[in-house]
This record gives C-alpha cells, structure tokens and sequence, in this order.
C-alpha cells in the first residue's frame, strides 16, 4: 500500500512542477510587448521612440506606417547580420526579454523623414516640409545600390532578403 501511495505522490509532485513551469512560462512571455511576440516577417509601427523606450505595434505591412518588418526575433542577445538593420530590444523590469532585427520596409513614392537623436525612419506626407527623401524605386531581388539612377549615396540595399531602396528629392 506504501508503493501505491508513493506513486501517487510521484505524480503529484511531477504535476505541480508541471504547472509551475507552465506558470513561469506564462509570466515570462507576458511581460513580452505585442511586437516582442511577433514572428519574422511582420511589420511594425513606431508609434513613440527614444534611445531607451519604443512605443510599438505590429501593424498590417501593406500600411504606410508600416515601417519596419522583423527580420529575426530570439530570447538571447544576437547580433544583426550588418548595421543596415535596426537593433530593437525590449526590456522587463532589469531583464531583456526580446532582441529583434528590423529592416525597413519602406513604400516607392513615399516621403519619410528621419529622426536626428534614434535615427527612426517616419512616414510622412511629401507636402510636409520636414520630408527628408522620397522612395523613388523599390527593388526587389537585387542588393546592389549601384542600380539606382541617383547612385549609391541615395540608396539602402540589404543583403537578406535582397532589397534595394533608392531616394530622391521629396518634393520631386
């Protein structure tokens, strides 16, 4: 009768260590932003930004407030694979609890503005006198900033995915 008892207190004790992983767990991905959470590929809006907290939300990508799209997201500190990309890390409490890669995702015809102090890209209308450039091609498939008819200097390539953006004057 005492080895049945046992058994049962076995399972007891593999349940309740069970449930509290289940619970640590929780907890843990609860103090995760919405955009903490999200997966590679979706984009996000800048809502607020500073050089030590983000307001963010993952936004529908063909939106042009869309801004950005994560490139990777991980638990551990990771680096991005160049200083193209833009370094998001979310914090709870003294711990960091997300580390994300962002590249821009940026729409042909759209004037965007650029924050001095974070280096935030904002959408913003090409009227506005604060347009700092307009996305005057898209290239998909193709990292060379050379195939911009403004050249090199007015242009953003990435690697991975292979994408071009060439800029030109807002009020163009």
């Amino acid at each position: 009768m005492s080895h049945q008892g046992s058994g049962l207190l076995k399972r007891l004790v593999v349940a309740t260590l069970s449930l509290l992983a289940i619970a640590f767990f929780a907890i843990g991905c609860s103090t995760k932003s919405d955009t903490a959470k999200a997966e590679a590929g979706t984009c996000i809006k800048i809502n607020k930004a500073s050089a030590t907290n983000a307001d963010t939300e993952p936004i529908d990508c063909s939106k042009d407030e869309a801004v950005y799209k994560i490139y990777s997201t991980n638990d551990k500190k990771t680096d991005c694979p160049s200083e193209q990309y833009t370094t998001y890390t979310e914090t709870s409490g003294k711990d960091t609890v997300a580390y994300l890669c962002l590249y821009e995702n940026l729409k042909q015809d759209n004037c965007y503005k650029q924050d001095a102090a974070t280096n935030v890209f904002e959408h913003i209308a090409c009227t506005d006198p604060s347009a700092k450039f307009k996305v005057t091609q898209k290239i998909d498939g193709s990292d060379d900033p050379t195939v911009c008819p403004e050249g090199e200097a007015n242009a953003l390539a990435f690697s991975d995915p292979k994408l071009t953006y060439c800029f030109g004057d807002p009020t163009a």
